[in-house]
């Protein structure tokens, strides 16, 4: 749940509509995010990018171990919503474990990439259109995209950073427990 919080202030709208929802404390610190947690049996606040420092840590590891080589140059996929204040932070949390960001790429763009770099029979002469569909568990987004071989345009992208499965879960638990 990171993702809802980092580079936004703690009296944000997103972040109130968030302490409800998570199963973690908040706090506020300085009129930023303050993420109480034990660390050796003593309570630290830790920030936002902090804990997103911890999961790119984590995942450069993963990365490595993948590769049998050291990772440091990365490219970040973020949401297409996401405003200045949240892709600094996000370049903040690769910072602070020493990764060199090249590159913030919304994911949407990633995802499309990723399908037409291993897509081969793409059509020389005429557009082929493919919609994605992202429905996380606290946003959903769709994008749809031309391809030609070797190249692809982003057409359309839309987001709602407030639907994602975690909703459709709390709706069907409602709906189960008034049964």
């Amino acid at each position: 749940g990171i993702k809802a919080i980092i580079g936004k202030k703690f009296h944000s709208e997103l972040v109130q509509k968030e302490i409800e929802k998570v199963a973690y404390r908040m706090t506020d610190v300085a009129g930023k995010v303050g993420l109480p947690v034990m660390y050796n049996d003593e309570e630290l606040t830790i920030t936002p990018e902090k804990a997103m420092s911890m999961l790119l840590k984590r995942m450069q590891g993963i990365a490595e171990e993948d590769q049998k080589a050291p990772v440091t140059d990365v490219v970040l996929a973020v949401p297409t919503y996401f405003t200045d204040a949240e892709r600094q932070a996000m370049l903040d949390a690769a910072n602070i474990v020493g990764l060199n960001v090249l590159r913030l790429m919304n994911d949407s763009t990633a995802a499309a990439l990723s399908y037409g770099i291993y897509k081969t029979d793409m059509p020389a002469d005429k557009p082929t259109y493919v919609a994605f569909v992202d429905v996380g568990a606290m946003d959903s987004s769709v994008s749809v995209v031309s391809f030609v071989k070797g190249k692809l345009t982003v057409l359309a992208t839309t987001c709602d950073r407030n639907l994602g499965g975690r909703d459709f879960d709390e709706i069907l638990a409602r709906h189960f427990a008034a049964e």
